[in-house]
């Protein structure tokens, strides 16, 4: 019994310095994890207009290391763009440590609408993959946010 206190005791003596603080969007780490981004958008293949629209998905700071890590997402109008992220680590001195990611280029001045309709992009997607468009059948669930609707499968892929 004893040595398992002492083991207990020992794991959360060496994790507890791992813990991390939550930062805000308007965190000085964020703030230059945001200036770097934009900085280097020309060195990515981006336009000012790609990185106009980044959100703090999180951030923190490593209470070992003291590196804070910003997430920031590329955003069309406030839309997330799928897979479109960068991790930028912020050393206590403020400087950029490291950046990593991948945003899409050619997001500048992009619309929210959308350019085909539901059933149009079904098609679009099954002549992509090569399989056969499926008959279309839509049907809607929830409502608000938590609006669902689907239209059938493509490659064995519910839509």
């Amino acid at each position: 019994m004893r040595r398992l206190f002492a083991v207990l005791a020992m794991t959360l003596f060496i994790a507890a310095p791992a813990v991390a603080q939550s930062l805000t969007a308007s965190s000085p780490a964020a703030r230059a994890a945001l200036a770097h981004v934009r900085a280097e958008a020309p060195a990515l293949g981006l336009a000012s207009g790609d990185v106009s629209d980044l959100a703090v998905s999180s951030a923190h700071t490593d209470a070992r290391t003291g590196h804070s890590y910003v997430y920031l997402q590329q955003r069309i109008g406030g839309i997330d763009i799928a897979e479109a992220m960068v991790s930028v680590a912020i050393s206590r001195d403020g400087r950029v440590a490291h950046a990593a990611g991948d945003l899409t280029a050619g997001t500048a001045g992009a619309s929210r609408a959308a350019s085909l309709s539901p059933e149009a992009a079904v098609q679009r997607a099954a002549a992509l993959v090569g399989s056969p468009v499926p008959a279309l059948r839509r049907t809607a669930s929830g409502a608000g946010a938590d609006r669902a609707t689907s239209f059938g499968t493509v490659a064995k892929m519910p839509l």
